[in-house]
């Protein structure tokens, strides 16, 4: 199974890959999430916050016949600013 790695605006990351898996694609970004913990009177509330490690999304690639028309769609997405090349060519980043 092959990636390829889609850059976006670094506020952007998060609504970038939904808009990626809401269109049936399977898109990973690398995440820390953390529990914070907020006292208001003598309640506890808990509050989820999630940090981006870099600004990069990892994007699951089909097989090679398909590729230039699932590029332009991924590339056509909202916010998505570019893809990484490697010799003017989608670079695959194999999951091993």
């Amino acid at each position: 199974m092959s990636y390829i790695v889609v850059t976006a605006e670094p506020s952007k990351l998060r609504k970038v890959r939904r808009r990626l898996r809401r269109k049936g694609y399977t898109a990973y970004l690398p995440a820390v999430a953390r529990v914070r913990a907020i006292a208001k009177g003598s309640k506890v509330k808990r509050k989820r916050h999630v940090t981006p490690l870099m600004s990069y999304i990892f994007v699951e690639c089909p097989d090679e016949s398909v590729t230039g028309l699932w590029l332009y769609d991924i590339t056509e997405t909202k916010d998505v600013r570019a893809y990484v090349k490697v010799n003017e060519r989608a670079a695959l980043v194999s999951d091993e």
